[in-house]
């Protein structure tokens, strides 16, 4: 993904309100986020063909991530998805927590908030079908 680059050159452009690019959690969020996505792959995957996307990238989406797992989607969610893939994200999700009590919330970065999440995060987790 490019969130990093893109954040680099919002901050460059626009310098103020800064974004605390050179924040020393901001590693440690980037390290706890990528386990949390690694893990919800198996949920996220097979939902993005059916939900999101039309035929012709839906099959393209479906035949590269099988060549990616070396299975199905389907296979995929079968074995790995569901409440499977909430088990294997919980322990990043608790690694969350324990920075948010570290900085003493509410956010990551104390009382302000500064970490970048992508604007289509939430709505594209709706479209999904995960937030139903």
């Amino acid at each position: 993904m490019d969130s990093r680059k893109i954040a680099a050159e919002l901050e460059k452009q626009y310098p103020k309100p800064s974004l605390h690019l050179d924040s020393p959690i901001l590693p440690k969020v980037e390290a706890v986020m990528a386990q949390i996505v690694v893990s919800l792959r198996p949920l996220i995957l097979p939902l993005t063909p059916r939900n999101l996307l039309r035929a012709p990238s839906a099959e393209y989406f479906e035949k590269t991530r099988e060549a990616l797992f070396g299975m199905p989607l389907a296979q995929l969610e079968k074995e790995q998805g569901g409440n499977n893939a909430w088990k294997g994200a919980e322990a990043p999700f608790k690694d969350v927590g324990e920075l948010l009590k570290a900085e003493s919330g509410p956010f990551l970065t104390g009382k302000t908030g500064r970490i970048l999440i992508p604007p289509t995060a939430l709505p594209r987790t709706k479209k999904l079908g995960i937030l139903n």
